[in-house]
This record gives C-alpha cells, sequence and structure tokens, in this order.
C-alpha cells in the first residue's frame, strides 16, 4: 500500500476530509466517463502545490485547512473522481464548465502523545 493514501472522507454530503496532521497526502484526478482530466492548479492551506497535472501531494496541517482544486475536464457532464493513491475515493462530482473550482476542507488531526492517560498520579 503506498505511503500517501492519508484522507479519509468524514461525510459524503460535506464531503469534508480528514487526516493525520504532519503527514504527506496525494490525491489524484480521474474522468470516469472515458475522457480527459487533469487538475490545473491545487491549493492546500493558500499554497500552491500542484499545476498542470494528474495528481498532487502536500502535508496536512493541524486544524481546518482549505483544499482547493482547478480541474479541466472533457465534456460537460463527465464522471470526475478525486482518490488516493490506494483507489479510495474523496471526491465525486459532474464536470460543470461553468465551475472548475472546488473548494473542500481538509481537517488535520493531531496523534495522541504515547504513554498519555491510564496513570495514577504520585
Amino acid at each position: 500500500m503506498p505511503d500517501n493514501c492519508q484522507l479519509t472522507l468524514v461525510s459524503p454530503i460535506t464531503k469534508v476530509l480528514t487526516g493525520p496532521s504532519g503527514k504527506d497526502t496525494t490525491i489524484k484526478i480521474t474522468n470516469n466517463s472515458g475522457g480527459n482530466a487533469q487538475f490545473q492548479s491545487v491549493t492546500y492551506d493558500g499554497n500552491v502545490v500542484a499545476t498542470a497535472a494528474t495528481s498532487a501531494t502536500f502535508t496536512i496541517g493541524t486544524g481546518d485547512k482549505k483544499l482547493s482544486y482547478v480541474y479541466e475536464g472533457s465534456a460537460a457532464g463527465d464522471d470526475i473522481v478525486i482518490t488516493d493513491p490506494c483507489g479510495t475515493q474523496l471526491d465525486s462530482f459532474a464536470c460543470d464548465p461553468g465551475n472548475f473550482r472546488i473548494e473542500r476542507t481538509v481537517i488535520g488531526t493531531a496523534a495522541a502523545a504515547a504513554g498519555q492517560g491510564g496513570g495514577v498520579p504520585e
């Protein structure tokens, strides 16, 4: 399994993603209708992480961060899908020539510190 499969879709309705802060993650774009699809730009937390590519890699920050992608699809209504390298579907939408910018929220969660809790204070 590739290391960059860090994001999880919290809800298919809100399309909020979550992942462990400090970890690198990759997103990929595909056109399931058989046409072409490409990110024109991918921005995470205000920083461009990819241009003119079919994938983008970024490091998940702590807290709520904005993930924005401007994409290019083949035709109106094409089924555009965003996945990770493991094939997990993170987002999907119909290609809309009037709206090529998609914005999502990524919530970076802190890892639990080792040895926390369960002890008896001295």
